[in-house]
């Protein structure tokens, strides 16, 4: 039976570093951006705003990994 770790390959190492970092710039980007702005909007919106915006890569992955259990592996990697 092939699994999921089977599957997917680990991503370098460069990647994993770059996305780290890349993260941490947004995040600090949303402090700098929504430390003057709370006192004219709830922090709730900013909340919403993360959300909004993580929520279509989490769906995809989410996605891709459903699809690799259910065996439909030359679909999901499929590039347009």
């Amino acid at each position: 039976m092939v699994t999921l770790a089977t599957l997917m390959e680990a991503p370098p190492s460069w990647f994993i570093h770059a996305t780290l970092v890349t993260n941490q710039f947004i995040w600090s980007g949303m402090h700098v951006a929504s430390h003057p702005a709370l006192e004219f909007f709830p922090p709730h919106v900013f909340a919403a705003f993360r959300m909004s915006f993580g929520l279509p890569f989490i769906a995809a992955f989410a996605r891709k990994v459903s699809c690799l259990r259910r065996g439909c592996l030359a679909s999901a990697w499929r590039t347009p």
